[in-house]
């Protein structure tokens, strides 16, 4: 709405406001179809991204269908769940969105229970979750990878420690030092002492 007059004290005021008003709406009205087309520009290419995240999404899925004939089902258990948009989102963008979603399956109590709690707090469990499933599959990666054919370590150097208590040892007490003292010496000169 256009300033009035009787709205400022001065006529100087009121020129200036006008002048403000009436600038501020020509650019407005000369910058209004350009943002309309940035917004139908990025609105199209936010588009074509989110189509091209569910159809890797929807890949994934098929996927991991083809090594749990069940997936389907287990998904199913899910219906009525609602969790935040946000972490809908991280799931179907997640690597591991197929298999965070049938642990869920498998588990509608926790699904529940990660729906009821804020989103922030969603997101957090989601994160937990894939951690251990991600945990999970490098163990099995790691199991089912095959052995090395590397030689067996050598055996270590030297003779090995018949329990007795070395002269060397620091923690000895003066009594077993001059008795492993005298033992040395009867061994190297006998009967001479």
């Amino acid at each position: 709405m256009p300033p009035h007059p009787d709205d400022f004290e001065s006529w100087e005021d009121y020129e200036a406001a006008r002048i403000s008003y009436y600038s501020n709406k020509a650019v407005r009205e000369a910058t209004q179809p350009l943002l309309e087309e940035i917004k139908k520009l990025s609105g199209a290419k936010a588009e074509t991204e989110a189509q091209k995240v569910f159809k890797t999404f929807e890949k994934r899925q098929k996927e991991f269908a083809k090594t749990h004939s069940d997936y389907m089902d287990v998904v199913s258990n899910l219906e009525g769940i609602h969790v935040d948009a946000s972490v809908e989102q991280a799931i179907v963008h997640s690597a591991l969105g197929p298999e965070i979603l049938y642990e869920l399956g498998k588990n509608p109590d926790l699904a529940e229970e990660i729906a009821e709690l804020p989103p922030h707090l969603q997101l957090k469990e989601i994160g937990k979750l894939e951690a251990k499933i991600e945990a999970r599959l490098e163990a099995k990666k790691l199991a089912a990878a095959k052995p090395t054919k590397a030689p067996p370590p050598p055996n270590p150097v030297g003779q090995k420690s018949d329990g007795r208590k070395s002269i060397d040892d620091p923690n000895l007490s003066t009594l077993e030092f001059f008795t492993l003292r005298n033992e040395q010496e009867r061994k190297r000169w006998g009967d001479f002492l």
